[in-house]
């Protein structure tokens, strides 16, 4: 089965939907939480979302990828 591929140039649109139905609002902070394996473009695409709602950003990455997804 193939993974699902994502257009790159919707990646911040899909994000910024996410954090509207979220109600993220100017001023807020959002915290993301990534792996050594999360893709990097999903944490780019994220932040430039946050950045267009007027929101603080923050990833916080762990060391390894967690066992229940190995």
């Amino acid at each position: 089965m193939r993974a699902q591929e994502i257009n790159p140039a919707k990646l911040a649109m899909l994000f910024r939907k996410e954090f509207q139905m979220c109600n993220v609002k100017e001023g807020e902070t959002i915290a993301i939480l990534s792996d050594i394996a999360t893709r990097r473009d999903f944490v780019m695409a994220s932040f430039a979302a946050a950045e267009d709602l007027g929101a603080n950003i923050y990833e916080v990455c762990v060391n390894e990828v967690p066992s229940w997804v190995r």
